[in-house]
């Protein structure tokens, strides 16, 4: 029995050829540096080109708000304000509420829809597509109104919808036109 197993593994050994693996490592010269720098060159213009492309996009998102607007619509739902004064920053925005008996109210929050405190409660601002989308919370969430401001195809009006999201009630939708 043991020269047959001798015999076996003699068989496992020549089936079975040691394999080996090479690896060939090249020196890097000056040729290859000057081609890496070449490389890096060209790829700056595209980078730049597509980072503006991208902030152009992203703005373009973004409709024109600044201005002074003043209502122009009347319904039986009275706003607390009749003048509004929008000034747009790359990443926030500053409204002045104004125009009627009550004091004027003054916003000022980033666009990136955290909460921004409010004398009386809190809010949040974040564009959808067309929209500023603003989000009011007042008497721990008891009082929530979102409210759309959407910018005519013109420019020439601003469509403000409040929508009262608790407790749940009807909506309006008030037009202001452009101050120039």
């Amino acid at each position: 029995m043991t020269a047959k197993i001798g015999v076996v593994s003699s068989m496992i050994t020549q089936a079975a050829p040691a394999r080996r693996k090479e690896f060939i490592v090249y020196a890097a010269g000056p040729a290859e540096d000057k081609l890496d720098r070449e490389t890096e060159t060209d790829v700056r213009p595209l980078l730049f080109l597509i980072a503006f492309a991208a902030a152009a996009a992203f703005a373009a998102d973004r409709p024109n708000l600044n201005g002074t607007w003043q209502l122009s619509s009347h319904h039986e739902a009275r706003l607390k304000f009749e003048t509004l004064l929008i000034e747009q920053t790359p990443d926030g925005v500053k409204i002045s509420e104004s125009g009627t008996k009550e004091k004027t109210v003054d916003i000022a929050c980033g666009v990136d829809g955290h909460e921004c405190k409010l004398k009386e409660g809190e809010i949040s601002l974040w564009y959808n597509g067309p929209a500023l989308v603003m989000m009011e919370m007042h008497h721990n969430r008891d009082v929530v109104t979102k409210t759309r401001l959407v910018l005519s195809e013109d420019g020439n009006a601003l469509n403000l919808e409040v929508i009262h999201v608790s407790p749940p009630g009807s909506s309006s939708t008030y037009t202001f036109k452009k101050q120039l």
